[in-house]
């Protein structure tokens, strides 16, 4: 927003009228000093947000993110108004950083605005799920398949040993097991042969 220029000027004239004293209303006078190009709350927000020395501009850490999502939840007031100033000082004797008050804010916003539409999302794919399932049980309901019951010839939930190929008569006995593609191969007498080589 400011030109470098005029950077430099917000920058030597605070750091002249400190060593004057306790001055009132500092960036009103800057502002008389740019000719009034600039507000004295725009220099004011420029300089606590991107001037002033003291500032680190490097991206949150983890922690500080947590302790900032642990603050808000505390100390937002009831009307759900938070301190933003208040915050950043505790910020500040916390981890020892001056973060500035955009930084804070535009985290705490992105994140909010993050859940915002995830949680949209979630209801929108839960709503077309419901109305797909809607649709699906309606073509379900549209073409009936008729069915028939069907009686095995064995009752499927019995406990079955094993067969012995051995014992022809187990197989006439059980007459419920489900037929085999095996051959039999139990010997036939044949009595014509038999008496024929005898």
């Amino acid at each position: 927003m400011l030109s470098p220029r005029d950077r430099y000027t917000v920058l030597f004239e605070l750091k002249r009228l400190r060593r004057i004293g306790n001055v009132r209303d500092p960036f009103v006078r800057i502002s008389r000093i740019l000719n009034n190009r600039y507000t004295a709350s725009q220099i004011s927000n420029y300089y606590r947000n991107y001037l002033n020395p003291e500032l680190n501009l490097d991206d949150l850490n983890d922690d500080e993110e947590y302790f900032i999502d642990d603050w808000i939840l505390c100390n937002r007031t009831e009307n759900g108004t938070i301190r933003w100033t208040s915050l950043i000082k505790d910020l500040r004797k916390r981890y020892g950083f001056l973060r500035s008050e955009n930084m804070v804010k535009n985290y705490w916003y992105t994140k909010q605005k993050r859940s915002r539409n995830s949680s949209q999302r979630r209801r929108r794919l839960s709503t077309s799920s419901r109305s797909s399932r809607r649709s699906s049980t309606f073509t379900i309901a549209s073409t009936v398949i008729p069915v028939t019951t069907i009686t095995l010839p064995f009752d499927p939930t019995a406990l079955l040993t094993p067969p012995h190929h051995d014992d022809y008569t187990y197989h006439q006995q059980h007459n419920y097991l489900l037929p085999t593609l095996q051959c039999n191969f139990y010997p036939k007498e044949d009595k014509f042969l038999f008496k024929k080589f005898l």
